[in-house]
């Protein structure tokens, strides 16, 4: 857990721990993303971290259920 104060919060630390790294992601279900919310927040199952490093390691999916996902609630990158 990053204590120093230039490296929190956690969305703004900074390394290259996204080097070789693989991410698996198995059984999930993802629920009612509708693009917005009813208080017009993005609802959205993926996006980016404005903060994140251009190099993301490789993201696999593994027999996942999407339901009740809007056509906008699928990504805003």
């Amino acid at each position: 857990m990053p204590t120093a104060a230039p490296m929190l919060p956690i969305t703004k630390s900074m390394g290259e721990g996204v080097w070789g790294g693989k991410v698996t992601l198995n059984r999930l279900t993802f629920k009612n993303f509708v693009g917005k919310s009813m208080c017009g927040a993005r609802s959205v199952i993926f996006e980016s971290n404005k903060n994140a490093p251009d190099k993301i390691p490789p993201h696999f999916f593994n027999n996942n259920v999407f339901e009740n996902v809007d056509d906008t609630g699928w990504a805003f990158l």
